[in-house]
């Protein structure tokens, strides 16, 4: 497995600090809703087509609590872990965060223990196709066609036409 490794850039001096507002539209549901909400939401707009579903059947979505009875151990957890504490550090200054998960894992807690981890799937949509490395859409460099771009490299911005 290639070694992972949590990596934040600096922020430039030329940068705006931006608050996202999506916090705002699910600011009175609880976490879990919205994220079945969302997931279904994204699966269902990657629907491969109408005549496909049609032939194939309803698009499927999974979701599974995975490692409750036999959680990651945290040999195998250690990898995706390393590296993670200054930057909890930095979250946590001056916050109480006693129950909360960036805590136990100050604490070194969750790991010790085991990982439980969440698994979510979908079947019948088109996926995340695209280039992973493109990083913006010009003129020279159009993103359309590039479900990955579009998902993983911007917020409040859609190639949907």
């Amino acid at each position: 497995m290639t070694a992972v490794q949590w990596q934040f850039r600096p922020m430039s001096p030329a940068e705006k600090n931006l608050e996202s507002v999506e916090r705002e539209f699910f600011q009175e549901e609880n976490i879990n809703v919205r994220l079945v909400r969302e997931v279904i939401q994204n699966s269902l707009d990657a629907a491969r087509s109408k005549t496909a579903i049609a032939a194939a059947g309803p698009v499927r979505v999974r979701f599974a609590l995975a490692g409750i009875n036999n959680p990651l151990s945290a040999e195998r957890a250690a990898p995706y872990f390393a590296g993670l504490q200054p930057h909890l550090e930095q979250f946590a200054a001056g916050e109480t965060l006693e129950d909360s998960i960036v805590a136990r894992l100050q604490q070194g807690s969750l790991a010790a223990g085991g990982v439980p981890y969440l698994v979510i799937e979908d079947d019948r949509t088109v996926g995340l196709n695209g280039d992973w490395r493109q990083y913006d859409d010009t003129a020279e460099n159009p993103a359309q066609g590039n479900d990955f771009y579009w998902f993983f490299r911007n917020t409040g911005r859609s190639g949907k036409g």
